[in-house]
């Protein structure tokens, strides 16, 4: 990490530095691809460069720990989704053979496809 001390020629920290390097890449960002993500690297760089505990940035930018853990595990859930792969489980997990011999061997796949699912991402 940085010394906090240190003071670059133009009279700005090497923290300071981040930050404004941090926000000026995140302006050209969302001026000419998107907004969303790259709020997310914004606050991911901040808590990575400028010396300041990421508890502090993510407590000061989305106000509590489970905003961050949710808002991952649904960014996990889109892609898992966008992918395909949460269809592909799902009949796999329904359509095998076992499942057709007895319905309890269905009832029993389709909730463990369901546990299985949920656990890679979030089931709200």
């Amino acid at each position: 990490m940085f010394a906090m001390s240190q003071i670059s020629i133009t009279g700005i920290s090497r923290e300071g530095m981040a930050i404004l390097g941090t926000g000026i890449g995140c302006l050209i960002l969302w001026n000419f691809v998107a907004l969303e993500w790259p709020c997310f690297l914004c606050i991911a760089s901040v808590a990575l460069f400028s010396g300041i505990p990421a508890s502090s940035v993510f407590a000061s930018a989305m106000g509590n720990w489970i905003i961050v853990f949710l808002m991952s595990s649904f960014m996990i859930g889109h892609a898992l989704n966008k992918e395909g792969l949460t269809k592909r489980l799902a009949i796999m997990f329904v359509t095998s053979r076992t499942v057709k011999k007895n319905p309890w061997f269905f009832v029993l796949f389709f909730l463990s496809g369901a546990l299985f699912t949920s656990s890679l991402m979030s089931p709200t």
